[in-house]
């Protein structure tokens, strides 16, 4: 008699079905969400921008003696706000490969997971298919501006999901 299995069958998923996860997720929230990117964002372009200030680049940016325009700019702060730069960089590449958290979402307790089971998103995943795709698509004339305000938008649809988290097939839970 012969067997019902066919190793060589494509493999079946019921669309309707909720995906088995491993434990129960909850979602998280949309201002968790929002206050996470600002949080990323102040520590991402605000600090250093500021500590620029700090060290001088707007006197040398503002400038009324013509003599001084042609000066080189402070090259001493130039360095210390990109090395101040590339380490948050550091940092937040560390906490997506270890934790699928940036340095927000760490201080809020949400983190990026797969939608459908629930395991943990690889850092490729979280920037070639959450990041880049969205990125690239703001380059385009006209239509580019309005692609990362879609995206944002998207997120008070029922699921909570923004556009790049479609893409990517993750979703943002609360860490237990």
């Amino acid at each position: 008699m012969a067997s019902e299995y066919n190793p060589y069958e494509a493999p079946t998923f019921d669309e309707g079905a909720e995906p088995e996860r491993e434990q129960q997720l909850t979602l998280a929230t949309r201002g968790s969400r929002l206050a996470a990117t600002l949080i990323d964002g102040v520590l991402l372009m605000g600090a250093p921008f500021a500590l620029g200030i700090y060290m001088g680049f707007s006197s040398y940016a503002v400038s009324v003696d013509p003599s001084q325009v042609a000066a080189a700019p402070p090259t001493t702060a130039i360095l210390v706000v990109g090395l101040l730069s590339l380490l948050l960089l550091a940092v937040q590449c560390y906490l997506l490969v270890t934790s699928a958290q940036s340095i927000g979402k760490r201080l809020l307790g949400i983190r990026i997971v797969n939608a459908r089971d629930g395991s943990p998103t690889s850092f490729g995943r979280i920037v070639l298919m959450r990041f880049v795709p969205i990125q690239l698509a703001s380059l385009f004339p006209l239509v580019g501006s309005f692609v990362p305000l879609v995206d944002s938008l998207l997120i008070f649809r029922q699921d909570s999901r923004c556009l790049h988290d479609h893409i990517a097939g993750t979703i943002v839970v609360k860490v237990e």
